[in-house]
């Protein structure tokens, strides 16, 4: 299950869109200032050269300070509000700042004089401001480019690659022109992430020791074609790490180690071109949909890193997919088509692994002497694949952006991420390593989604109909692990609401809610052996985040909470973290996460009754310009 599909378990089990990727500590918000008016809206950002990296490579997850080119009195009233989450509420009088949404471990832009206006988060939508955007007015897009124009005196670009020719600094008040930076710029992070188990009865307390590089290499130019405004980013990324922790290999089995102990891949690794009412992009990239901040039933193009549900640092969870993208803008309307040509099951645990939540399942259905001591590994069907047709995805949506509001519809053709399991036959079995089948199957998803903006409060909603999706059932008449599979059509419907008081707190609360029909415990077949749903897909599920910011910035500090299920409960996860930025470069943090399962209904915290962890990292970004 999942939280698109109903449950959170999707976000635990397989890679997919419920959104522990989205489980992270609320964003802070900054004040930041309004960017040059060109006709109806303005675009790009320019970055101080202070400025820290993106906390992700591919993403730049920085605020950043910005100055009129020309002097324009800022509007009395602004509107975007997108999948994105990024609304805009009245200027109050003498106020020319913007509320920029931005992630906890961003540095702090330039302070206006007033609290004012634009919330932003991830571009869940694609064509506003993506999660960690610098991006103030709503337009300068995702990573990929996604957004508005390019218009005269325009910045640079989201990705904080510096001015665009011409353009006039940031530091600039009274026109004058400064040098012209380069149009490459090279980022990243060092990260040290270390977790100590708490509960007792664990064979060792260290949990994780592990080393992590991010490096982002860009590229942007802004330039005229044919008559009209143009931009050309290009960015590669790539993401690498090592686990120190993995070395004690009488504690972890080899397909535990396998997935632990390192991992290297390129994460961004694209083109973009911009041009009049045109995006076009094509390679590895990220592309967040959806309302949802924690929970979504529409953030599915990107699979997840599902390793460490709750622990793994939000900028890490979404993997880049090749993707070819196309945007059109006309006015108010948005239109966005997108084709994956990759097949891409993200990483999750093994089946015996510590957070693999079917791992008690096994050993506590007749399967102990089958399973126990012996290598399980998952065989995604599809495998992980390039261009094949028949593994192809595709999604469109058509977005209306009004006066505080805005209204998507959303439509794909999805391969399931959460997947479909089968069990190892009797033949099977008699060998030394085993594999756990997990099919993919397509289906058709349809949905719509909106945000509307009301003083401090952002109202957000999603609602979703999956078209005959697979769905794994278990028989009910037997204590062993029988597991098959039936067509189902299920409605998800989201609601959240965000409230911002000021620049240092905001909290968000969102309720999913599922509903399957034909579900087998309700309508049984006549004469068939009684059947129930693997996954608590209609439990309700509940997610509260919440961020505050004092010392002067410096300090921060982040809850959230995960509640599956309420009567029978299911399960719950809950974080707590404190950042401390102890400069403009490094940063510690300190957390605690917790778990709590149901002994008695399965789900997506099912086998995490030792998970429970202290946590403490350590990072360190930097940027050559």
């Amino acid at each position: 299950m999942k939280c698109s599909a109903g449950a959170l378990s999707w976000c635990v089990f397989a890679a997919g869109p419920c959104d522990l990727a989205r489980a992270e500590p609320a964003p802070a918000y900054r004040i930041q200032a309004p960017a040059a008016v060109s006709g109806k809206r303005a675009r790009g950002s320019a970055h101080a050269a202070e400025t820290s990296p993106s906390s992700r490579a591919g993403r730049g997850r920085r605020a950043s300070s910005r100055v009129p080119s020309t002097a324009q009195a800022a509007p009395a009233h602004e509107t975007y509000a997108s999948d994105a989450h990024e609304v805009v509420t009245d200027k109050k009088a003498g106020a020319a700042g913007t509320l920029t949404l931005a992630q906890a471990d961003a540095p702090a832009a330039a302070a206006a004089p007033a609290l004012t206006a634009k919330l932003s988060t991830e571009d869940a939508l694609g064509f506003g401001a993506p999660e960690g955007s610098t991006d103030t007015t709503g337009d300068a897009g995702d990573a990929a480019g996604f957004g508005g124009a390019p218009t005269a005196g325009s910045t640079g670009d989201n990705l904080g690659f510096g001015d665009s020719p011409g353009g006039t600094s940031s530091g600039s008040s009274s026109g004058a022109s400064s040098s012209e930076p380069s149009p490459w710029s090279l980022q990243g992070s060092v990260r040290e992430q270390s977790a100590v188990r708490t509960e007792a009865g664990v064979v060792s307390r260290l949990a994780k020791l592990r080393t992590l590089l991010d490096l982002q290499l860009g590229y942007n130019r802004d330039f005229v074609l044919l008559g009209a405004g143009a931009s050309f980013r290009f960015v590669a990324s790539g993401h690498g790490e090592y686990d120190l922790a993995m070395l004690e290999q009488s504690v972890y089995d080899l397909p535990t180690r396998e997935v632990y102990t390192w991992q290297a891949y390129p994460q961004d690794l694209y083109a973009a071109l911009t041009w009049g009412v045109l995006d076009l992009s094509f390679g590895k990239q990220v592309a967040p949909q959806g309302q949802g901040e924690v929970l979504s039933s529409l953030d599915l193009v990107n699979p997840r890193d599902l390793r460490e549900p709750v622990v793994t640092d939000p900028s890490d969870m979404r993997l880049a997919v090749l993707m070819s993208r196309l945007g059109l803008r006309l006015g108010d309307v948005r239109l966005e088509g997108i084709v994956v040509h990759e097949s891409n099951p993200g990483l999750i645990a093994p089946p015996l692994g510590e957070y693999s939540p079917i791992r008690k399942l096994l050993l506590m259905s007749g399967f102990s002497d089958t399973f126990g001591g012996r290598e399980v590994r998952y065989q995604h069907r599809p495998e992980a694949t390039l261009f094949r047709a028949r593994s192809a995805q595709y999604y469109g949506r058509l977005s209306y952006q009004g006066a505080g509001y805005e209204l998507t519809l959303h439509a794909g053709s999805v391969l399931d991420a959460l997947g479909v399991a089968s069990l190892p036959t009797p033949e099977e079995l008699e060998q030394s390593q085993l594999y756990l089948d997990l099919f993919h199957p397509r289906y058709t998803m349809l949905g719509h989604s909106g945000t509307f903006t009301s003083g401090e409060f952002v109202f957000r909603w999603e609602a979703v109909v999956d078209l005959d999706r697979l769905t794994t059932t278990r028989r009910m008449d037997t204590s062993l692990l029988r597991l098959e599979a039936a067509r189902f059509t299920q409605l998800h419907a989201m609601l959240g609401v965000t409230w911002v008081p000021d620049t240092s707190t905001n909290a968000s609360l969102e309720l999913l809610q599922s509903y399957v029909f034909d579900d087998p415990a309700r309508y049984p077949k006549l004469g068939a052996p009684p059947m129930a749903l693997l996954w608590p897909v209609e439990a309700p599920q509940l997610a509260f985040r919440a961020s505050h910011t004092f010392f002067d910035e410096r300090v921060t500090l982040n809850l959230l909470a995960i509640l599956i299920g309420i009567y029978p409960f299911n399960g719950f996860a809950g974080r707590a973290d404190l950042t401390v930025k102890l400069s403009d470069a490094f940063q510690l943090n300190l957390g605690y996460v917790a778990y709590h399962a149901s002994a008695t209904h399965f789900g997506p915290f099912y086998s995490f009754g030792l998970n429970d962890r202290v946590l403490l990292g350590l990072r360190w970004d930097f940027a050559v310009r």
